[in-house]
């Protein structure tokens, strides 16, 4: 199973067109790319973020691009234009949403076209989020205890065995966004699982809120964010390598219609 964390970090991406073709892209040109970062929930909520790419050498900073044309539809013609909130950043809400359809997604500025397609996966359920405590071994030298007294975060959901599944799972403390996973059923097809968010450097705490979005992804939108995870130092990461992107009309991002199911819990003070 290929369950990795990864920090969110915005970068450049690179990208390839095709499995065996590897587009070399010029990261000092000076025509810039359209950055796309676009979703749709099976609630039909439908965000999409558009930034200009900037030379490797320039600030860290990424121009939003204003004044675009941007809709999401489905399958079936419904359809509905994004309106733009704040500078890059476009909203609105697809009326009839649902699992198990192909969305698509159209974006025009200027001359520029940008398309991509992506099929909302069948939903699939946590089945609870719980805490639970373990000991981490210590040396027990040098005045400190042999043991170390940690809480775990798991998610326990099951597999579907009918399908290959990509699951995103977003962990929030306290209203903050801290971690992000990623993982599949390559090795754990029809299993119930318990999936943990455990992290040494940033443990869970007595008296912290938890709340875990489970996202069902599809396959092209996994592999693209598990390339990407890999380009920024990924547990399975050897090289950099360039993630393939969903989109037409750019190199640069990538579009997902998923399904979502969100637990929370407060964790007890004392654990019991």
């Amino acid at each position: 199973m290929k369950g990795i964390q990864f920090a969110i970090l915005f970068v450049l991406m690179l990208v390839v067109q095709a499995c065996t073709e590897v587009i070399h892209i010029d990261l000092n040109a000076s025509d810039p790319q359209i950055v796309v970062e676009a979703q749709v929930s099976e609630q039909g909520k439908a965000e999409v973020r558009l930034r200009w790419s900037v030379n490797v050498e320039a600030d860290n900073e990424f121009p939003a691009v204003e004044g675009a044309r941007v809709v999401v539809e489905d399958e079936f013609g419904n359809g509905v234009p994004l309106s733009e909130v704040s500078p890059g950043r476009y909203l609105s809400v697809l009326s009839g949403a649902g699992d198990d359809r192909l969305y698509r997604l159209v974006i025009s500025w200027g001359d520029r076209l940008i398309t991509a397609d992506d099929r909302m996966p069948r939903s699939v359920r946590m089945d609870s989020l719980t805490v639970r405590r373990f000991r981490f071994p210590l040396e027990g030298i040098g005045g400190r205890p042999d043991t170390l007294a940690l809480l775990e975060p798991v998610v326990w959901y099951k597999d579907p065995a009918d399908e290959k599944n990509q699951y995103r799972i977003l962990e929030y403390r306290n209203d903050t966004l801290v971690s992000i996973a990623i993982t599949d059923d390559q090795f754990n097809n029809g299993k119930a699982i318990g999936f943990s968010l455990f992290n040494f450097r940033n443990p869970l705490k007595p008296g912290d809120h938890l709340m875990v979005e489970f996202q069902a992804v599809s396959g092209p939108v996994y592999e693209y964010l598990f390339g990407f995870s890999g380009m920024n130092g990924g547990p399975l990461a050897s090289s950099p390598s360039n993630p393939v992107t969903n989109l037409t009309g750019t190199r640069l991002g990538y579009f997902t219609a998923y399904t979502v199911h969100r637990l929370g819990l407060a964790v007890p003070v004392p654990l019991p």
